[in-house]
């Protein structure tokens, strides 16, 4: 277990810690769980990526996650708190499939009203629900009216299981205006109009 100091001194000078860099913990075997502190603005790419991690406490004053932070780690749930303003734009690949993520309702950016992750304004759909709450919907997720752009993953496998996490069939509502390429896949999209396929930003 880690538990991040909020200051380090090196030469007789203390330095704040502020940011857990790109791949900081990276491959790290035996890594069970992490304490962030206050002081903790971002956390960088990959920086837990491929690490047994299975908590993580994020601090009131994170302003940052970035992607792939928790990647092929064995965290079952990612509480995000209020301060957080910016996630990933691929948020399958943020976490594994099976990971439950619960946020603070007074979040400014992101809100997760049915178990799915939102942007604040509902217009954007980032991330179904887990893998494990997916038998709960009956394997259909039906999308609500006002999202216009669909971006959460349905056709990228990881250790041979689909991040569609869990859904078989996720239905649209005649709201959506695009989808990022690869969420097709192996879901069945149900829609009065389909929309076109695009590139990601």
């Amino acid at each position: 277990d880690i538990v991040i100091p909020a200051s380090v001194t090196y030469n007789g000078v203390t330095y704040t810690v502020v940011q857990i860099k790109h791949r900081a913990f990276a491959g790290c075997d035996n890594l069970n769980s992490v304490m962030c502190p206050s002081t903790m603005h971002s956390i960088g790419m990959c920086a837990f990526w491929q690490s047994p991690l299975k908590k993580i406490t994020l601090n009131e004053g994170l302003v940052r996650i970035m992607d792939d932070a928790f990647k092929d780690t064995e965290l079952s749930e990612l509480y995000i708190p209020k301060t957080v303003t910016e996630l990933p734009n691929k948020m399958d690949n943020f976490v594994p499939s099976t990971t439950k993520i619960t946020i603070h309702p007074d979040n400014p950016n992101y809100i997760i009203p049915d178990g799915a992750l939102y942007t604040r304004d509902m217009k954007q759909l980032l991330r179904l629900p887990s893998v494990n709450e997916a038998e709960a919907y009956g394997q259909i997720f039906v999308v609500p009216e006002g999202v216009e752009t669909v971006r959460t993953y349905g056709n990228y496998y990881t250790y041979g299981e689909l991040v569609g996490n869990g859904f078989k069939t996720v239905v649209l509502p005649k709201t959506i205006k695009e989808m990022w390429y690869w969420v097709y896949g192996n879901l069945v999209i149900q829609s009065s109009v389909p929309p076109s396929p695009i590139s990601p930003a």
